[in-house]
């Protein structure tokens, strides 16, 4: 029997990590498609884990490939007016994605993807965005920061070393 407490209000099923655990917990009556409070379902969790597990998910279980489930899977949907997409596309380090779902109508500062970048200490993500037409001027919705303080507080905050050739970027710009 599963725990009735789920971290983050989830489902457990999006802490699996191997394609027996996913059958044994949706055996046990674990939500396939419960969000956590995020918004993450278990498809966006597993398929940013892997493609195997996701894979398994939709296959055996019959559980939909949503739109940034597909982009974290390397395919590019045919609807690409949801934000969450190029953020997705930023967090798999995907350029060619992020250059697709641009060139097909996505918006460069969808959900702060340069920022998102920033905070990866990802140059040459942010350098595609800054090309694309990502403004280094843009700030964010919960603190009002800048990509550049986004790469500065990481640097801070993980001691992520790949963080100051983005601030050293973002600098000049």
């Amino acid at each position: 029997q599963l725990p009735a407490e789920v971290p983050n209000q989830g489902s457990w099923v999006s802490f699996a990590r191997t394609t027996r655990a996913i059958d044994r917990l949706v055996t046990l009556g674990a939500s396939t498609t419960q969000p956590d409070r995020w918004g993450s379902t278990p498809m966006q969790s597993l398929a940013k884990a892997g493609a195997a597990l996701a894979e398994h998910l939709a296959l055996r279980h019959g559980v939909k490939v949503d739109a940034v489930s597909q982009v974290r899977l390397g395919q590019v949907p045919e609807d690409v007016s949801d934000p969450n997409l190029l953020a997705a596309a930023v967090e798999s380090g995907r350029e060619d994605l992020v250059r697709t779902l641009v060139e097909r109508g996505a918006s460069p500062d969808a959900s702060e993807a340069l920022h998102k970048a920033a905070w990866r200490g990802d140059a040459a993500m942010a350098r595609l965005l800054i090309a694309l037409g990502a403004s280094v001027r843009l700030r964010d919705g919960q603190h009002d920061a800048t990509p550049l303080d986004w790469a500065e507080t990481s640097l801070a905050i993980t001691g992520n070393e790949a963080c100051r050739g983005v601030i050293e970027y973002l600098q000049t710009q």
